[in-house]
């Protein structure tokens, strides 16, 4: 129950700064994100976790610098974003870590994060494949009557 109350408190915290770009809701947003995230991937050694963690840190740095939103590069004047978190004049600071036209409008934290959740992903179906192989069907018989009507060979 724990985990899902911290999980409620920084989606929360997120919301609250999507929706005002406030600094003080982006600092704490980056901080209990990276507290937690840091926190489990110590505890459960996870595979891509080092990813996820570089690309959190590329994201809180840029928007941190940048007053609390995330300076895009490359993308229209005209385009309109969803959130008052972007800001699509392309100036700021740290610009090689803003969302860029050139990666389809993600930063590269955002790619970090995408290459080390899909690690994650891999290696938990491949763990799970290896502890559940898969039985052949000629290990099992068709059906019970087969099973009963088959005379032992001697």
């Amino acid at each position: 129950m724990k985990v899902y109350v911290k999980l409620a408190c920084v989606l929360g915290i997120g919301a609250l700064w999507r929706i005002t770009a406030n600094m003080t809701f982006c600092y704490l947003f980056w901080i209990t994100t990276l507290v937690w995230v840091v926190r489990y991937l110590v505890r459960a050694k996870v595979k891509g976790g080092l990813l996820v963690l570089l690309g959190i840190t590329c994201n809180a740095l840029v928007t941190s610098l940048n007053k609390g939103v995330m300076p895009s590069v490359g993308i229209p004047a005209t385009f309109r974003p969803a959130a008052p978190i972007w800001n699509v004049s392309g100036k700021g600071q740290w610009l090689t870590l803003a969302d860029q036209a050139a990666l389809y409008r993600f930063s590269i934290g955002d790619m970090f994060l995408i290459a080390g959740v899909l690690m994650f992903l891999m290696d938990a179906v491949y763990r799970s494949y290896t502890m559940n192989p898969i039985k052949e069907a000629a290990d099992f018989p068709v059906d019970a009557k087969d099973e009963r009507t088959s005379v032992p060979v001697t």
